[in-house]
């Protein structure tokens, strides 16, 4: 079934919409193929996709959302998730460099941060399904990263500035702390059935690691990690967004 241009991109704004308003996967893509049939069937007979929803393609994506209902357990996980995952990836990066001394305001700022930043995301996902200029959605993406970083850096200075050690772990704290961000990567790669979880702490601790043992210096071992961490990364996802293209 090959839809035009216009329907697939409405297809995939209306997957995205109905996803960030927290609707259930498994009800978004029956809706998905369902309307995908009936856009097949429409421009079989010389319609257009400005036929079917007319010229408001936001308001018929509503119409959907309003039909649906909020999927409390499926976003309870993709919340749980998410800060399993933060505290994976700042345990982990901690443990590497010797630094497993917490604050309180790391442990509050870590899963505050992260529950604002998913409500976030949700708000701006179900914004951009209705832009149609690609040049709007980089910008407000943009934006959103930069508030990400903001977020985490001043809660970095916060700390540094005013938090006090309340949590110290030792040698034995730090293995044990280690293999959990290992199994929560694990966990989460399974949970989500994508090796992202796997591959990009890889790329992103093991040179790191690696470069510690070393004779260089340590400005220039930071360099050359940050460059391997991040050729390794973009090549990865090149190489999923290939496949994903392929299997269209």
């Amino acid at each position: 079934m090959k839809l035009s241009p216009e329907s697939r991109k409405f297809i995939e704004d209306l997957r995205l919409y109905l996803f960030s308003t927290g609707k259930s996967d498994n009800e978004i893509e029956d809706i998905v193929a369902e309307l995908e049939d009936h856009l097949w069937e429409a421009e079989k007979r010389g319609k257009s996709i400005i036929d079917i929803i007319g010229n408001s393609p936001k308001e018929y994506m509503e119409q959907f959302a309003n039909e649906m209902k909020f999927d409390i357990k499926q976003w309870t996980g993709y919340g749980a998730m998410m800060i399993l995952g933060v505290f994976a990836f700042v345990l982990m990066g901690d443990v590497i460099n010797r630094d497993t001394d917490y604050s309180w305001f790391e442990l509050i700022g870590y899963p505050l941060l992260t529950v604002c930043f998913l409500l976030l995301f949700m708000k701006v996902m179900k914004f951009l399904a209705g832009v149609r200029k690609k040049s709007v959605g980089w910008i407000v993406l943009l934006l959103i990263s930069a508030i990400q970083i903001g977020g985490f850096v001043l809660l970095i200075w916060l700390d540094n500035r005013y938090g006090e050690t309340v949590i110290h772990f030792n040698s034995t704290g730090n293995i044990v702390l280690f293999c959990l961000s290992a199994l929560i990567f694990i966990g989460g790669s399974i949970w989500s059935k994508s090796l992202v979880l796997i591959v990009i702490p890889i790329f992103l601790y093991l040179p790191e690691y690696v470069l510690m043992f070393t004779p260089l210096k340590e400005d220039l071992q930071m360099v050359i990690s940050h460059l391997i961490s991040l050729l390794g990364i973009l090549i990865y996802l090149f190489f999923v967004n290939r496949k994903e293209n392929r299997f269209e």
